[in-house]
């Protein structure tokens, strides 16, 4: 079961409003505000008219693991003025997490709270879940998908403050990306690399006395990758040669369509482009990069 529970001004007085995903709403799986009760959940009085009768409409994204928001008039060509921490919502849908304020135009609604079903949330190593459009957006510098990656790991009553991309480490898209956030209690840090690893590091505030962001120069991995690629396709050549494997008349002509000269364009060109992304992650373990915490002993 999850809950959300909304908080706003109603005049001088405070209002607020729990709903949860097994309670029955006006439509079925969606949380309606507006001002017309006959349309909405949740009704916000406003003599004014700022507000529509059917303002936005919130439901639970199972694949994002969290409550989006969404503009009741997204599809209209006049749509309502509907804001989430100061970013204006017209067509796509928005995440929402504690804390988030919602603006029907001019009037705020506030996110107290958003309780998840904990059975639902990864407990290992193998549950992790980082899809392939959550990384592109993250990458982008996307809040809201940084968020959801790291709520993956964080318990949800803790709030995101800052969640940053840090960016990449490595070379032509072999390497590892980095993201960054700060809650209530700790600053967190994710590593992952192209073929799925993620890394998780966090520690609490309290304890912290420093951090810093370290990238080293590539200068130097640019020189070292020019290195290993020439001995190795110098030693490829080579123990070719000594088998008597390459043609005497390779330089002049090339190699033939057949599967031996394909075998062989495979052996020269392809394995040290292969292995060329553990070259990297040994250069980066050597040369110690990303978030570095200071932490107090005891």
């Amino acid at each position: 079961m999850h809950k959300i529970t909304f908080e706003w001004m109603e005049g001088s007085q405070i209002r607020s409003q729990t709903i949860s995903s097994d309670e029955q709403t006006i439509v079925a799986n969606k949380i309606r505000i507006g001002r017309d009760s006959s349309l909405c959940d949740v009704v916000v009085e406003d003599p004014t008219n700022q507000v529509s009768r059917l303002h936005a409409e919130i439901y639970f994204n199972p694949k994002l693991d969290s409550f989006c928001i969404r503009n009741a008039t997204w599809d209209q060509t006049n749509t309502n003025v509907l804001f989430v921490d100061e970013i204006l919502v017209t067509e796509e849908e928005k995440l929402l997490h504690s804390g988030s304020i919602i603006k029907l135009r001019d009037i705020p609604l506030k996110i107290v709270e958003i309780q998840l079903n904990q059975s639902k949330q990864p407990v290992g190593k193998g549950n992790i879940k980082l899809g392939a459009s959550i990384l592109q957006r993250a990458s982008q510098d996307d809040f809201d998908a940084i968020a959801t990656m790291f709520k993956q790991f964080i318990p949800q009553d803790e709030q995101i403050h800052i969640a940053r991309y840090l960016g990449s480490l490595g070379l032509f898209g072999i390497g590892t990306r980095n993201f960054a956030c700060v809650t209530d209690t700790r600053v967190a840090y994710i590593t992952t690399d192209n073929f799925g690893e993620v890394t998780y590091q966090d520690g609490y505030l309290e304890h912290i006395n420093s951090g810093a962001i370290y990238q080293p120069s590539i200068f130097y991995l640019y020189l070292l990758i020019g290195f290993y690629l020439f001995s190795s396709y110098a030693s490829v050549f080579k123990f070719l040669n000594d088998a008597s494997l390459l043609p005497t008349d390779f330089f002049a002509s090339g190699f033939s369509s057949s599967m031996s000269g394909f075998v062989l364009w495979f052996l020269i060109l392809a394995f040290p482009v292969l292995i060329l992304n553990f070259f990297i992650k040994g250069y980066y373990r050597l040369l110690k990069s990303g978030l570095v915490l200071t932490v107090r002993e005891g």
